[in-house]
Formats: structure tokens, sequence, C-alpha cells
């Protein structure tokens, strides 16, 4: 994660692809198949996590009621895209707010 801006570095957990998850949980022969929703899915279920979001160039499977969770990039520009790293950080401390708000403790991490 290094190629991140030092800012997020530390804001990210993981990545939803990885040949291991997939071949630890009995996918490997069917993870190609799966969406890029249902991949990120398995991983926010598999982690248990609850307060996440992703950066994906791909929205592929993203149901219209988890797109608040989704900050797409575009394929050659990524966060450089205008206004991009801004709306990651204005939804990553709205997110940081409703963990908040939801655990009654201060900063994650």
């Amino acid at each position: 994660m290094a190629w991140l801006p030092g800012w997020l570095q530390s804001r990210v957990v993981g990545g939803c692809w990885h040949r291991r998850y997939a071949a630890e949980d009995g996918w490997l022969h069917v993870w190609h198949t799966f969406s890029r929703y249902e991949q990120v899915r398995h991983y926010v279920i598999r982690r248990s996590v609850q307060d996440w979001l992703a950066l994906d160039n791909d929205d592929d499977g993203w149901p219209d009621d988890e797109r608040h969770r989704l900050v797409k990039t575009d394929d050659m520009k990524g966060l450089a895209e205008e206004g991009k790293a801004e709306e990651l950080r204005v939804r990553l401390v709205a997110l940081e707010a409703a963990y908040q708000a939801r655990t009654g403790r201060g900063p994650a991490g």
C-alpha cells in the first residue's frame, strides 16, 4: 500500500482480492465469476467489518442501496482524478463519525 498517499495508508485495512483468501475459503475456482461487489462483500463478511467503504475502479454488481460505500475511480487516473481524493477524504470523515456514534469511542484504528 506504499503507493497510497500517507493520509490514506493508515486507513486501509485490507483488500478484497487475494488468491490466498479465495483458496482458504474454497472459492478459488469460482472467485473470478463473482462481481466486484460480491468479492468486496465476501471480504467484509469474512472479516466481520461493520464500518467500511471501498475504493475501486470497478463498480460491477454494486446494488443501489450499497453504492454509498463505494468511491468509484477512473480506470487510468485513480485518486489523481480531479476531486476524487477529496471525495474519499470527505467520505472517510463521515465514516469515522458514524463509527464514533455507533461505538461511543474515539477514532477507529
